[in-house]
């Protein structure tokens, strides 16, 4: 198959314009149902002084907590029945709905949705976009196949010179897309007008380039579809491979720090997990934190790497801490018992510990 598209001479240029808005229109489209999801009563605001009656008592119970009854409904069920009685999900089945727990199954079933209710072209241009392809491929595959499914049998049997002109470039580029040269292709062509069997072979070459176009966008989709899923694994499998990094901790890293796994979770969160919103986007913290001031995150990170030789040394760093604390303990220390009022007048305490630890004198108590 040649890498560029045939050029089959009588595309309707207004079509190159429909599907330009397609992924606009798609995300239009599942802003504006959250949105009306968004406008829905909040349950929380009436369970703040519920009344929960107790089936044994018969009393009323106020419920203090201003939080959710073990056994009541649930909140994101119940959104999405009542986004399916609204006419908002459409297509989501009983059992399907029962199995919204969370706000993320709810986002989930929104996208499930809006799925079911594309046509066959737009799920295939939704699929394309979501694997990677160009937009642009995109574009011209969809005006190929439509440019070709409105070729009627009325335009290949006409008798005028532009459907003459039809059936010839039908017949061509059926040949070229066999693999025949362009003079190969011209002769067979030829061979088809003069014996009078150019409608006939029209035909038959309209049909052969439908699958021809459609084959080849299938196929150039698949291919991405492989890419993509190579590529969500691998980054998968380095997520895992990073949290286990962390959590795990085999190499004993965190050990010069004494940090435990719920802090090492944290650290995990910083670097892996997207929760701060930036635009229509999420980042992590981490990414936050160097995006708003990217001179000072590299000053940290520089000055980190010269102290620990590349990342390599932390104790200098930990022993730095370490003394600093020791001797502002002992000074503390001194001052404290020098304010104390000594029991017979005769104690003096002098520690004579200079800031590197050195000088450190015998003390004689003289009772």
């Amino acid at each position: 198959m040649e890498e560029d598209f045939l050029d089959l001479g009588f595309v309707d240029q207004s079509l190159l314009n429909e599907f330009q808005d397609f992924k606009e229109e798609s995300t239009d489209n599942q802003e504006e149902n959250i949105e009306k999801n968004d406008e829905q009563p909040s349950n929380n605001e009436e369970l703040s002084k519920e009344e929960i009656k107790d089936p044994e008592k018969k009393e009323v119970v106020e419920n203090p907590d201003n939080k959710q009854e073990t056994g009541s409904p649930n909140i994101s069920s119940s959104i999405a029945e009542a986004l399916v009685d609204e006419g908002v999900l459409q297509t989501l089945s009983k059992e399907r709905l029962a199995e919204i727990k969370t706000t993320e199954d709810l986002i989930e079933a929104f996208k499930e949705d809006l799925g079911n209710q594309l046509t066959a072209e737009q799920k295939r241009v939704s699929d394309a976009l979501t694997y990677g392809v160009e937009p642009t491929r995109i574009q011209q595959y969809e005006q190929w196949i439509k440019t070709l499914d409105s070729v009627t049998d009325e335009i290949l049997e006409g008798e005028d010179e532009q459907n003459e002109n039809y059936r010839k470039n039908l017949i061509y580029q059926n040949y070229k897309a066999k693999g025949f040269d362009d003079d190969d292709a011209k002769e067979m062509v030829n061979r088809s007008v003069e014996s009078g069997k150019d409608i006939d072979d029209a035909k038959k070459a309209l049909s052969s380039l439908k699958k021809y176009y459609q084959k080849a966008y299938t196929d150039e989709v698949n291919e991405a579809k492989k890419e993509y899923e190579k590529h969500v694994a691998s980054q998968k499998k380095q997520l895992e491979d990073l949290k286990s990094s962390i959590i795990d901790d085999k190499e004993n890293f965190y050990e010069q720090f004494e940090l435990p796994k719920t802090s090492r979770q944290k650290v995990f969160d910083v670097v892996a997990k997207a929760s701060v919103t930036d635009g229509e986007n999420k980042i992590t913290p981490l990414q936050a934190f160097i995006k708003a001031d990217p001179n000072k995150a590299n000053k940290i990170i520089g000055t980190l790497y010269v102290l620990t030789d590349g990342f390599t040394k932390f104790d200098g760093i930990m022993k730095g801490t370490v003394k600093k604390q020791v001797r502002d303990s002992v000074k503390n220390l001194e001052r404290a018992l020098n304010q104390t009022k000594p029991l017979d007048g005769s104690m003096n305490f002098k520690s004579g510990i200079g800031e590197d630890g050195s000088n450190l004198k015998i003390i004689d108590f003289d009772f």
